[in-house]
């Protein structure tokens, strides 16, 4: 006979769930070790003279070597995968429904970066995971109401009280006419103003502290985690605005303050000094901060021998919150993975040593020349004057009780060590190594652009130094990004009826949208980069389809939309949306008539124009094929000029910022 299962009660539940934060904080999330490396991460980032840096006397210098790889990797992944607003490609598994997933494509990226701040919440979670190792985000539903005015003049008593029985209408203000529709008869109103609350609720984005962010110690992915959970600090007041009916004791023993987080906050909070001095006692009760957790657990709740997902919100031993989750809304990226194991490496890490020995060699150098220009003197009391001696004042005689060779002696610094600037080269060359970001690519190599360096030789030299980078970007893409898009657009299933009133225009129903099940995803990035396809949509079009078309054999295998289909691929991976401006779909009402009146008239000039149509054809695709190669060709100008702007910029900047070090004006180069 089978052991019959035990329900799990809520006492157990909780204690399940505070074991957990336990284990899964100390160890990870504000364990010491990860909290000391992530507060390095951030002060190296903004040359913060704290942590593991040497010497500490006169100068607090910190090298930008942080600041400069974190955000020349930024730079490039941001213009990799976000330059074009669009990073969600849908694919269906059935080939006829390629305008469902490119529904499906329009209304992810549509939710990602239009109703939410989508370049900033993406380029903040990439930077995110640069910086901290793991970067987290979040996606959810948001109700949300507005309210719009609606003006009318002359108006009907009907029409008014039409308006309003759709619910959610109050009239604002009315004035009362004297004329009479004359159609109807009826009377009508002079002017009637009416508010309406309208349906602003949308798919919204949030990225994840890193403090607050928990997971169980074995786990190597979100998706197959026992226990992925989130802290925050919320008031009473927020916990009842949301809806639950706390006391206002709740929590007590657990508030913010006594979590190691706060203090990790605080840390990238002090950067810009600041501060927050509420008191519970002028705030009042309502104001009192608590820790709520909201978590995810694999548990069988029921008995029935399963463990299902379930979303749970507690406050210390109380639980707020139960319900059944199909999935974990949470996306992670992790530049530097390290196999079976969750938590990878940040490249702030990878620039770790060459921060704090290029510090350490930094700071020599500056207080080696302080005490060249402010030297350390040797002074006998009893021989000399103090005060007369420590004054800068020029041509100042300084009374000496004997001779003054005797009675005061300058020391003089050492020199630098010959293997100074070998040993900043060598860290220079060692953080590109680790990192993987050359000078070369981040346009401060001055040789590359000499003018004997084409510029496909720069991309060249580009492209072999930002391997790494890309494929960074690719497992972005491959992870953190397809899980995002994926989870987005199951949102959307969930709430399509009010996404969709965007696209009232177009008279999309629910019904006419995926299953997620049916469709895979690509990321615009790599070999599926809007570049990329630019690049194969212009080689189809100038060499692929002229060559099918010249062959008599190959008209058979043709599809009659390759042309269309060609040419709105380009324009889109251009930019260019709006492509019904300038194609018509062959499938379309329009299309259909456009291609029987070219019929006709091809059939009425078939024999006049056999041979010269061909001909014409061919001088056509001949000038597309110079357009598109004068295009390239100016591309790659502007491309060349803009590296050149970026090396100069560059090189000014650190101009400016070794005169202001050294105190003198300098030139590079």
């Amino acid at each position: 006979m089978d052991k019959k299962n035990k329900k799990v009660t809520d006492e157990e539940i909780s204690s399940i769930i505070n074991d957990s934060i336990r284990q899964a904080v100390g160890s990870f999330t504000s364990g010491s070790e990860m909290q000391e490396q992530r507060e390095a991460a951030i002060n190296y980032y903004t040359q913060q003279p704290k942590g593991n840096l040497f010497p500490v006397g006169v100068s607090k210098v910190v090298t930008s070597d942080t600041m400069e790889i974190v955000d020349s990797y930024l730079a490039v992944i941001s213009e990799l995968m976000l330059s074009n607003g669009k990073i969600a490609k849908f694919n269906p598994s059935d080939p006829t429904q390629t305008v469902a997933a490119g529904l499906a494509s329009e209304l992810t990226n549509h939710c990602i970066f239009t109703k939410n701040n989508g370049w900033v919440e993406l380029n903040t979670w990439i930077k995110g995971a640069l910086l901290f190792k793991n970067s987290i985000i979040r996606w959810k539903w948001e109700e949300q109401t507005g309210t719009k005015i609606e003006e009318y003049e002359n108006i009907s008593v009907l029409e008014v009280d039409a308006l309003l029985s759709e619910g959610n209408a109050e009239i604002v203000e009315i004035r009362v006419g004297e004329g009479i529709d004359p159609e109807s008869g009826e009377e009508t109103y002079e002017y009637v103003s009416i508010r309406k609350e309208i349906d602003k609720s949308k798919v919204a984005l949030e990225n994840i502290p890193p403090e607050s962010f928990m997971i169980n110690r074995d786990a190597t992915s979100i998706a197959t985690a026992n226990f992925v959970g989130i802290q925050t600090e919320m008031t009473l007041s927020d916990l009842r605005e949301m809806g639950f009916d706390v006391d206002d004791n709740i929590g007590e023993g657990v508030e913010a303050s006594n979590f190691t987080f706060d203090y990790e906050s605080s840390v990238r909070q002090s950067i810009n000094e600041v501060q927050q001095n509420f008191h519970e006692d002028f705030m009042g009760t309502a104001n009192r901060e608590v820790v709520v957790t909201e978590s995810w657990i694999k548990v069988d709740r029921d008995g029935d021998g399963v463990a299902e997902l379930k979303r749970f919100i507690t406050v210390g031993e109380e639980i707020l919150l139960e319900e059944y989750a199909d999935s974990i809304p949470l996306a992670c990226l992790n530049p530097i993975e390290i196999p079976h194991a969750f938590y990878g490496m940040s490249i702030a890490d990878a620039t770790k040593s060459a921060t704090e020995i290029k510090t350490t060699i930094t700071r020599g150098m500056i207080e080696n020349v302080y005490l060249s220009n402010y030297g350390r003197t040797l002074a006998d009391p009893n021989t000399v004057d103090f005060r007369a001696l420590q004054s800068p004042e020029p041509h100042q005689i300084i009374p000496t009780n004997g001779s003054p060779m005797s009675s005061v002696h300058t020391l003089v610094p050492a020199q630098l060590a010959p293997s100074t600037f070998s040993l900043l080269e060598y860290m220079n060359t060692e953080k590109e190594m680790a990192t993987g970001m050359t000078r070369a690519a981040q346009g401060v190599n001055e040789k590359l652009f000499d003018s004997g360096n084409s510029a496909g030789k720069i991309a060249m030299v580009e492209q072999a130094a930002q391997k790494r980078i890309s494929y960074v970007a690719r497992r972005f893409a491959e992870t953190g990004f397809k899980d995002l898009c994926k989870g987005v657009y199951s949102l959307i299933l969930d709430n399509s009826e009010s996404i969709l009133r965007d696209y009232s225009y177009y008279n999309i129903t629910p019904e006419s949208l995926m299953d997620l099940e049916n469709l895979t995803v690509d990321i615009d990035v790599g070999a599926n980069s809007s570049a990329n396809t630019q690049e194969n949509m212009m080689m189809m079009a100038q060499q692929v389809m002229p060559m099918l078309y010249q062959s008599p054999e190959s008209k058979g295998i043709i599809n009659p939309k390759a042309p269309f289909t060609i040419a709105r691929q380009l324009l889109e991976s251009m930019g260019i949306d709006n492509w019904v401006d300038f194609l018509v779909d062959p499938d379309t009402e329009q299309g259909q008539q456009q291609k029987q009146a070219a019929m006709q008239e091809a059939q009425q000039s078939q024999e006049q124009a056999g041979k010269a149509e061909q001909v014409e054809q061919q001088k056509i695709m001949l000038q597309l094929q110079k357009q598109m190669a004068d295009i390239q060709k100016k591309q790659a100008d502007m491309e060349l000029d803009r590296e050149k702007f970026e090396y100069q910029k560059t090189k000014d900047a650190a101009e400016l910022q070794l005169e202001l070090a050294l105190g003198e004006p300098t030139k590079i180069g």
